[in-house]
């Protein structure tokens, strides 16, 4: 395979990470220019990484500028995305630039708290990744924009609402069926963390269990709903209310019963 040595055009990326030797017990940190071996990719695993990373893209750029854009991307040999047009991922990512570019950083694996972005003038911008960066109930931390990708459903649920805990079961089974192995399950709680480990560590959970790990669960308290701006209102809508993606746009649903057909119709 012919390597190539990518360097980002019309600005200069830099990310801090930490290396760590072999035969030491200390780290060691090192701020790098990303200049990494790239191999190309053809054009449906681009689509594919568009539609499933940056959908917001096709929306906000024309079809040129989407092309120009496809052409420049380019991947290391672990599937990360190492260069790109960075003034078409700005222009097509609009109010999700910062927290698109802690994802990018991420899966290259580096750190994410020390972004920074140097343009052709030498102006510095730095991204607060800390804006995005949330913590699940099992202590896994998450980008918010993991979150933007089509095949996402979101259950707003509750531990003190007795249908939501009474549909833990069904919902488990859902998530667990291949059909829908490449869906996203997020689950976000209308309780504290405090409220859910009484629950956890209560009688009713023996009765009704809890969410599976394939539920990636988020306590009141990381606001994850408030930070995805979803359209929810608990003392209006209730527990509880799933919200899916529908032609690129967000669909709310009180039918839970209804789940399953969403997501056969999501993962088609």
């Amino acid at each position: 395979m012919k390597k190539k040595l990518k360097f980002f055009a019309d600005f200069l990326f830099f990310f801090s990470f930490i290396q760590r030797a072999k035969n030491m017990k200390k780290t060691i940190p090192i701020l790098a220019l990303i200049c990494l071996f790239g191999c190309t990719k053809n054009d449906a695993e681009k689509e594919g990484y568009l539609s499933d990373k940056l959908p917001f893209l096709s929306e906000n750029l024309s079809a040129t500028e989407l092309a120009l854009f496809k052409e420049s991307m380019e991947f290391n040999q672990d599937n990360a995305l190492i260069s790109w047009n960075m003034t078409l991922l700005e222009k097509g990512s609009k109010e999700r630039f910062d927290s698109v570019m802690v994802n990018i950083s991420s899966e290259m694996g580096g750190s994410i708290d020390n972004i920074v972005i140097i343009d052709t003038l030498g102006n510095e911008r730095k991204i607060d990744a800390s804006r995005f960066r949330v913590n699940s109930l099992d202590g896994k931390a998450y980008i918010l924009n993991d979150f933007n990708a089509p095949k996402t459903v979101f259950l707003i649920t509750s531990t003190t609402c007795g249908y939501c805990i009474q549909f833990f079961d069904k919902a488990n089974k859902l998530a667990d069926d291949p059909r829908f192995l490449n869906v996203n399950f997020v689950a976000l709680f209308g309780n504290s963390q405090e409220t859910i480990d009484r629950y956890k560590t209560g009688t009713v959970i023996k009765n009704f269990g809890f969410l599976n790990k394939k539920w990636i669960a988020f306590s009141k308290d990381s606001n994850v709903i408030q930070s995805l701006k979803l359209d929810f209102v608990e003392r209006e809508d209730g527990y509880p209310v799933l919200f899916y993606k529908k032609n690129g746009k967000l669909v709310k649903t009180n039918q839970i019963d209804q789940m399953e057909e969403i997501l056969i119709n999501l993962n088609i």
